[in-house]
């Protein structure tokens, strides 16, 4: 009968219930032997995939799947921007790429590292310390105050910027406003994500889910709106979709606001509203495992910016042919990000309960499932991409178009090549991620991106004119780009197979409760 009803035990999202303390079934991390300590074992990286128990794909699904349709979302959020923007003038399209990178690149250092709360959330309710997570977003929203502020101070240095990488014509000026707009109000897209992590971390996705497509919607009705109607003291085109974009933003960190405090386990259980105060220990501990997350993020997205920044240098077929290609990757290669967050927060809640077995079944899982989309997505770059490549046309004459097409779709191969490697290497440093080995994340991101994207990328723009044929100097770019995913992906399931994760402590099981004084 014992038999019976422990293989009945079912991960507590599988019932609808926030996630909740699990009991340790594996032994320790690391153990003493004649007063040494002996590593923690290999991890196993691939096994054949469960649907059952509480790692199983079902379990996983349940928490995942709210993730990746939120991510799905934003996802097309960002491609509807960009087709509305193309409509309204090819310029426009172009330089929304290159402002919304460069956005991207300077918030996501703080806004990653904020995010990383969920994290702590997950191992702090695992280790059956469920009265500090208020304490923990109170800390993550003093720190995303402090990165609005230091976004803002950014803000009037985007005209000089566009300008200093060699951008002409009216380029600047649109990507200047688009980015001085963004950079301003980012303390909304930083409330938000700090908010979240209340509910992230426990597991209730459906309500992140309904949170961000009400975002969402507000940001695409008011992107129809604004982009091609001057509103008072908004312009149209740039400024109104971000305008639209930030609104979005906040209309979801209050919403979120608005959850927590209507939560009636909110104060109870997990002590919100108790603390507000700052707390330099705490707020140093979740920088100390947060921040290092946050350069990781940040030196990919760098590097990708750099990227898009340098293929400009071999034409602007090459650059329009670059953003079509990075523009249907992003619509279809961010809804994984969503799985890789969804294994961090259950890799998370399992470590807090040293439940380590568990943390490799659905590490694996989440490989499986990962694999399968990407190779789909594979086959809608091989096969059809035409139809989604068709929506950013615009204006663009026939003969035009087809060669912007021609050079998107062997852009589009390169993409294919890499799109596997990337599943993998989503999937292990999410686990890594949850575990807290976030240093090894970031010194790897931070040795390859050096090594094999941002020096060759700058290298090759400097030698751009000794390229007889553009395109050759382009093609040289992508295959670093993709070089770069496969490093990465290796060295990620390299670090987690070794193991050493296991013997992270995020929690710290020697401190006293955070919330006692």
């Amino acid at each position: 009968m014992e038999r019976r009803s422990s293989r009945r035990r079912r991960h507590p999202l599988v019932r609808g219930a926030s996630l909740r303390p699990i009991v340790s079934v594996s032994p320790p991390a690391a153990v003493l032997k004649d007063g040494a300590a002996v590593p923690a074992p290999r991890a196993r990286v691939l096994m054949m995939p469960s649907w059952g128990g509480v790692a199983g794909l079902r379990a996983l699904l349940v928490m995942a799947l709210p993730l990746i349709m939120t991510s799905a979302v934003h996802s097309v959020n960002l491609f509807l921007d960009r087709v509305f923007l193309a409509m309204y003038s090819r310029d426009a399209f172009t330089a929304a790429l290159q402002s919304g990178m460069m956005s991207w690149t300077l918030l996501i250092l703080p806004f990653m590292t904020v995010s990383y709360t969920a994290t702590f959330v997950s191992q702090f309710i695992g280790a059956k310390r469920e009265k500090e997570v208020g304490h923990l977003i109170g800390q993550a929203v003093w720190m995303a105050l402090i990165g609005g502020v230091f976004m803002a101070a950014l803000a009037p240095l985007a005209y000089p910027f566009f300008r200093w990488v060699g951008h002409e014509g009216n380029l600047p000026k649109l990507e200047a406003d688009y980015l001085w707009v963004l950079a301003t109000g980012a303390v909304a897209n930083l409330l938000n994500a700090a908010l979240s992590c209340y509910f992230i971390g426990r597991g209730r996705t459906m309500l992140v889910l309904f949170v961000n497509v009400s975002g969402c919607l507000v940001n695409a009705c008011l992107n129809v709106w604004l982009i091609f109607t001057p509103i008072w003291i908004i312009p149209a085109g740039m400024v109104g979709a971000a305008v639209a974009t930030l609104i979005g933003a906040f209309v979801g960190a209050v919403l979120f606001a608005v959850f927590i405090w209507a939560d009636p386990s909110a104060r109870s259980q997990f002590g919100m509203f108790a603390r507000l105060a700052p707390n330099g220990h705490l707020m140093w501990k979740m920088l100390r495992f947060g921040f290092p997350s946050g350069v990781h993020a940040l030196i990919d997205t760098l590097g990708f910016a750099v990227f898009l920044l340098v293929v400009g240098k071999f034409g602007y077929a090459a650059q329009f042919a670059s953003n079509l290609a990075m523009n249907l990757n992003l619509l279809l290669f961010i809804p994984a990000v969503g799985l890789h967050q969804a294994v961090a927060v259950a890799v998370g809640n399992f470590c807090g309960g040293k439940d380590h077995s568990s943390a490799e079944r659905v590490t694996a899982n989440a490989a499986w499932l990962c694999l399968v989309y990407m190779l789909t997505v594979t086959g809608i770059y091989l096969f059809i991409p035409e139809p989604l490549l068709l929506l950013f046309r615009g204006t663009m004459a026939e003969a035009e178009w087809q060669a912007m097409l021609g050079l998107a779709k062997l852009l589009l191969l390169v993409v294919a090549f890499y799109s596997t490697f990337d599943a993998m290497l989503l999937v292990y440093s999410g686990t890594l991620k949850g575990a807290g080995d976030t240093q090894f994340v970031m010194w790897v991101s931070i040795i390859f991106s050096q090594l094999l994207l941002i020096w060759p990328c700058l290298i090759l723009a400097a030698k751009a004119n000794d390229f007889a044929n553009p395109n050759h100097g382009l093609f040289v770019a992508w295959a670093f780009c993709a070089a770069y995913i496969v490093f990465l992906a290796f060295f990620n399931v390299w670090r987690y197979w070794r193991g050493g994760w296991k013997t992270i402590d995020i929690v710290g099981s020697q401190e006293p409760n955070l919330v006692e004084d």
